[in-house]
């Protein structure tokens, strides 16, 4: 789309890069670019990772702060694996023992 061309233009990509990115799987692969080379690369996430790192749609945010709100800190990474249709992952949770709590990362929520 001329717009997302506009864009990856104004980041530096010549014609060949936006071809590359142009052809990428969404939520996949990824396009690094640094003074020593470019590279698409695969990240290959599982579901329960792309569960949390690959939600970015606005209707994405807006399922997290419902599913935070009624979960809350503690339960959420259950709730939203549960939301996401992940059963089998938020039952796994529990055999993770010395995680670090929700408030170990934001000492602005409460426990």
């Amino acid at each position: 789309e001329p717009q997302i061309r506009t864009i990856y233009e104004g980041f530096g990509l010549n014609n060949r890069q936006i071809e590359i990115v142009a052809s990428a799987e969404p939520k996949r692969d990824y396009y690094y670019q640094s003074r020593l080379g470019n590279r698409l690369f695969d990240l290959d996430l599982g579901p329960i990772a792309l569960a949390f790192a690959g939600a970015s749609a606005p209707q994405d945010q807006r399922d997290i702060d419902r599913v935070l709100g009624d979960a809350g800190a503690p339960g959420f990474a259950a709730a939203w694996l549960r939301h996401r249709g992940l059963d089998w992952g938020a039952d796994l949770l529990p055999s993770f023992t010395g995680l670090p709590s929700a408030t170990a990362f934001n000492p602005n929520i409460e426990p």
